[in-house]
């Protein structure tokens, strides 16, 4: 007897009701972000062009972290318990992204379970400013860019977009959907703009302290100085307010942006929500926006074309409100979309 050992402490040793508890408050509790770009930037690869959706560069993806999932691989016992706990939390799930100057949009997951449905309840968000500071690796350099193409928005503000559009069509943790599945319905989403903790001074969101002195008042530069510029607003309030624009453009359509606007209503169920530090700074109520949009007619060149259109704008509103109040639909491989009206 007395050369039996003690079972080491350990989760398993605790009884099976806290066990229960701990297990519970794990599932639902985001993982801890990295605290800066430079203690975590190892761990992160580039979503680029031939990549799943992505069709364009500034996009790092850190692996999924989630203490729940790896736990199920301890014991049979633990397995079970965590799958049981797994039942009962809703899906809501939560991105943390890095937003380095240039350097790209670094994103990292918290999955407690992968969605069983294509609907999801909740989408959280949380944008964290910095400043690119020398010890970040060279492959980071310019992977996103502010600066103007053919007269859309600038390639920066795409990647912004390609985050929304990668969840939509992959998933949380941008997981390879089945080509017989329909894309993925969010409920809410909401995006969070924090305040920058590196102690940078941020006058501008989108180019670094350093390339404001190059630029200084070279005409040939001088589009990049006020682009995402603070003015007397804080550096979480003017990056929301610089999205908040485009996105405005996006939801309200024009004769570029209805493609990708269309994809949005589509994509989302309710609400899309930016936030400045917790605190609601605007709102877009798609359902509302897809009720009350009347389509543009100015680049309808005759009364059939103006019914045509009309035609297919009601057609595409009632669908789209038809499938989300069958709840049956996001568990099937229906699929549904609209062509650019």
């Amino acid at each position: 007897m007395d050369n039996e050992q003690e079972p080491k402490p350990g989760l398993m040793s605790v009884p099976a009701e806290v066990r229960q508890i701990i297990i519970n408050i794990l599932a639902h509790t985001p993982s801890d972000p990295p605290s800066s770009p430079s203690v975590s930037q190892q761990d992160y690869r580039l979503l680029k062009p031939g990549d799943r959706y992505f069709g364009r560069t500034g996009i790092w993806q850190r692996p999924p972290i989630s203490p729940v999932l790896n736990m199920m691989l301890v014991k049979h016992q633990l397995h079970e318990e965590v799958k049981f706990c797994l039942e009962a939390v809703p899906q809501r799930y939560h991105l943390d992204v890095l937003n380095i100057k240039t350097y790209g949009l670094w994103t990292a997951w918290s999955i407690s379970k992968m969605p069983k449905q294509h609907y999801i309840e909740t989408v959280s968000c949380t944008f964290r400013l910095f400043e690119p500071t020398p010890d970040l690796d060279d492959r980071f350099a310019d992977s996103v860019s502010f600066q103007r193409g053919c007269g859309g928005p600038p390639g920066g503000i795409w990647a912004f977009y390609d985050l929304l559009a990668g969840l939509f069509e992959y998933g949380p943790g941008y997981c390879t959907r089945k080509p017989d599945k329909p894309r993925f319905v969010v409920g809410t989403i909401v995006l969070d703009f924090l305040a920058p903790t590196d102690g940078a001074t941020h006058s501008s969101v989108t180019q670094p302290e350093a390339m404001l002195l190059i630029i200084g008042n070279d005409p040939g530069l001088r589009y990049l100085r006020w682009k995402g510029t603070r003015g007397d607003r804080t550096a979480e309030e003017a990056l929301a307010g610089l999205l908040g624009r485009y996105l405005d453009i996006l939801l309200n359509f024009d004769y570029y942006s209805i493609r990708y606007g269309r994809f949005l209503w589509e994509s989302i169920l309710d609400r899309l929500v930016l936030r400045v530090n917790g605190q609601d700074y605007k709102t877009f109520d798609v359902e509302q926006i897809c009720q009350t949009h009347r389509p543009n007619l100015k680049l309808s060149s005759s009364s059939t074309s103006i019914k045509q259109r009309l035609e297919r704008e009601s057609y595409w509103r009632g669908t789209r409100s038809g499938c989300w109040n069958d709840a049956k639909w996001l568990g099937t491989g229906k699929k549904w979309t609209t062509s650019a009206l």
